[in-house]
C-alpha cells in the first residue's frame, strides 16, 4: 500500500532513508496533509489546513492546485497501516555514510581573498563572474542591492534594487535582474525580471508575477527568431518550469512546461541532435529528479523524466558537462538542502556525476559524500587535461567537520578524486559560487558567497562568529598560472 501510494506522486522512499523521529514528527503527519487527513479531532482540521495557506494571491493558487484537499484521499484506516510500515521499519537513529572520507587543509592552488564589504551579517544571494570586463556581481538580500567590484574584490558600484536578486544576465543593451520575491519559502508571485539599460534610463519590468524564481535565461525555443525567456519559478507548495514568448509591443506570453514547485536550474541544449532547442531541468520538490523537454517545433514539448530521487533527497544543483569528453552531455548533481524538516544527517548527501551513454540514458559513475552539498561545479582547474570539482555545503555538519563547507576535488582520473579545502573556509557559511577567469591569466578562479542563518548544524560561538564577522564572499585566486 505505501509503494502504491507514494509512487503515485514520487519516487518510493525507502523507510531507512530517515531515522524514526523523522518519520513520526515531521514527514508522515505532512504527507497526511497533502492527503487530507488533518487530525483527529476534526473540529480542529480546517485550522490545521489554514495553517499551510498564505492569505492573499499566495493562498489562491496553492488552493486551486489543492495541494491541501479539505476532504481526505484516503481512510484513515490505510493511512494509519501506512503509518505503522514506517515506524517499525525506520532505523531509530539516521544511518551514517558508508566512508568518511578525508579532507586536506592545504589547497596550494587557489589563494583566498576576502573582499572588505562591511555588510554584517552577510546575505549574499548571488554571485557571478564577468571574464569580459572581469568584474564580479555580488547580490544581497538584507541590503537589497547589487554590488560591483573590481578583480580585487574592491566595490567599485552599487545598484540599488528594493528587491532580493537571485539571478543577473548581462547582455549588450543592459543588465537584467532576477528577483526572487520572497528568499524564504512562498506562493507569492512576487517575482520580477528587470531590465536596467547601460544608457542609464528607467528600468523596465519585462516579467512579473513569477513565483520565487531562481534562474532565467534567454533562448529562441519556438525559432521565430525571437528571443523567449526560459524561467525556473522554483515556488513552494506550487511553481513552475516555465518560458515565456516576449513579442514585440504586446505582454508576454506564458507557458508552462512542468506545473510544479522546485524548478532549481535549466539548460538549453539540443540533446537529440535534431537542431532544436530542447530543455533540461532539475526539479526539486516532491518528485525530484532531471527531466528532458523535447523540443517537437512550434513552441511544442514532449517531457521525459531521465533521474529520479527520492523526496527526501534535497537536490540542489545541477552542471551539464560532457565531464569524460565523449561528445555528450554528462550530469554532475549535488542533493544537500536539509531545511524542510530537523536537518539530520542524511547519508545519501553529496556530489554525483551520472555518465551520459549518447541516447540521454544516465549512469552514476561518482558519488562524493559532503553533508549538505548545495552547488558544484567543474573545470580543468589545474590544467592537465580532465576537470576538477569545486563544491560548497550550505548545510555542511559544521560542528563535526566544518571543512566540508568547501570542497575542491582534483582527478586522478578513472573517477577517483583527492579532496582538500581552504584555510579559512569555515568563516562563511557559503550559499552560492561562481566560476571563471577573474584576472585574465587563462586559468580559472572561483568566488563564493556566504548567507548567515543560525542553523543548530554549527555551534553557538559559530553562529555569532558568522554574524559578527563573517564575509560577504570570497575570492579563490587560481596560482597554476
Amino acid at each position: 500500500m505505501a509503494e502504491q501510494r507514494c509512487q503515485s506522486c514520487h519516487a518510493f522512499p525507502e523507510p531507512d532513508l530517515l531515522d524514526k523521529e523523522s518519520w513520526e514528527r515531521y514527514v508522515l503527519p505532512t504527507m497526511g496533509y497533502r492527503l487530507g487527513l488533518y487530525h483527529r479531532d476534526s473540529g480542529k482540521a480546517e485550522g490545521i489546513r489554514s495553517e499551510f495557506i498564505e492569505s492573499g494571491r499566495a493562498g489562491e493558487l496553492v488552493l486551486q492546485a489543492n495541494v491541501f484537499p479539505a476532504a481526505p484521499t484516503i481512510s484513515a484506516t490505510d493511512f494509519q497501516k501506512i503509518t505503522d510500515y514506517y515506524l517499525s521499519t525506520a532505523p531509530a537513529s539516521p544511518l551514517a555514510p558508508a566512508t568518511k572520507p578525508l579532507i586536506s587543509p592545504v589547497l596550494p592552488l587557489f589563494q583566498p581573498y576576502f573582499p572588505d564589504l562591511p555588510f554584517r551579517p552577510a546575505s549574499t544571494t548571488l554571485v557571478k563572474i564577468d571574464p569580459a570586463t572581469q568584474q564580479l556581481y555580488v547580490g544581497s538580500a538584507q541590503q537589497n542591492n547589487l554590488m560591483v567590484l573590481d578583480s580585487q574584490g574592491k566595490l567599485k558600484s552599487t545598484l540599488a534594487l528594493n528587491q532580493v536578486p537571485s539571478d543577473f544576465l548581462v547582455q549588450p543593451a543592459g543588465s537584467y535582474v532576477l528577483n526572487i520575491g520572497s528568499f524564504f519559502p512562498s506562493d507569492s508571485p512576487a517575482g520580477t525580471l528587470t531590465f536596467y539599460p547601460t544608457d542609464q534610463q528607467e528600468p523596465q519590468t519585462i516579467l512579473k508575477g513569477l513565483q520565487r524564481p531562481v534562474q532565467a535565461q534567454f533562448a529562441d525555443l519556438n525559432e521565430d527568431n525571437n528571443p523567449d525567456i526560459l524561467v525556473c519559478e522554483f515556488g513552494n507548495q506550487t511553481g513552475s518550469l516555465s518560458w515565456y514568448e516576449t513579442p514585440k509591443n504586446q505582454p508576454a506570453k506564458k507557458h508552462i512546461l512542468k506545473n510544479a514547485p522546485g524548478a532549481a536550474r535549466a539548460y538549453v541544449q539540443d540533446l537529440n541532435d535534431d537542431r532544436q532547442p530542447d530543455i533540461i531541468a532539475l526539479m526539486a520538490q516532491g518528485n525530484e529528479g532531471i527531466f528532458i523537454f523535447y523540443n517537437e517545433g512550434q513552441g511544442r514539448f514532449r517531457e521525459e523524466q531521465v533521474l529520479r530521487f527520492a523526496p527526501s533527497m534535497g537536490s540542489s544543483y545541477f552542471e551539464l558537462i560532457d565531464f569524460n569528453q565523449d561528445g555528450y552531455s554528462d550530469i554532475l548533481y549535488t542533493a544537500g538542502d536539509n531545511a524542510d524538516f530537523a536537518p539530520i544527517q542524511k547519508r545519501y548527501h553529496g556530489i554525483r556525476l551520472y555518465l551520459n551513454n549518447g541516447r540521454n540514458s544516465f549512469t552514476e559513475a561518482f558519488f562524493f559524500p559532503q553533508n549538505g552539498a548545495y552547488k558544484a561545479t567543474a573545470a580543468d582547474f589545474d590544467k592537465d587535461g580532465d576537470l576538477d570539482i569545486a563544491s560548497i555545503a550550505f548545510f555542511a555538519r559544521f560542528k563535526e567537520n566544518p571543512a566540508e563547507s568547501f570542497i575542491y576535488l582534483e582527478n586522478k582520473g578513472n573517477y577517483s578524486f583527492t579532496a582538500s579545502t581552504f584555510r579559512g573556509s569555515n568563516r562563511g557559511r557559503w550559499l552560492t559560487l561562481d566560476k571563471g577567469d577573474i584576472d585574465a591569466d587563462g586559468d580559472i578562479d572561483l568566488i563564493l558567497g556566504s548567507f548567515v542563518l543560525k542553523t543548530k548544524l554549527a555551534t553557538d560561538q559559530q553562529n555569532q562568529d558568522w554574524a559578527a564577522n563573517g564575509p560577504v564572499a570570497v575570492i579563490l585566486e587560481n596560482k597554476i598560472r
